[in-house]
């Protein structure tokens, strides 16, 4: 995968998760899920996006030798 190709992929993860849900009931199953799982970790979106745009394509790569 080149560079290029790689940073459109996490680009396109970072539009993902930074999309608004469409209605309340999105809304609220996006809550009833960190409920559920017990980590009521509601702002989870908006971290993994700060954390995204930290991450480089050696990172994965790294990550993938590792596990």
């Amino acid at each position: 995968m080149s560079d290029e190709e790689f940073e459109r992929h996490r680009e396109v993860e970072i539009f993902r998760r930074i999309i608004k849900p469409k209605d309340l009931s999105r809304q609220t199953a996006l809550y009833w899920q960190e409920i559920i799982i017990q980590l009521y970790f509601f702002d989870r979106k908006k971290t993994e996006v700060e954390f995204l745009k930290t991450v480089t394509k050696n990172d994965v790569i790294e990550f993938y030798k590792v596990s």
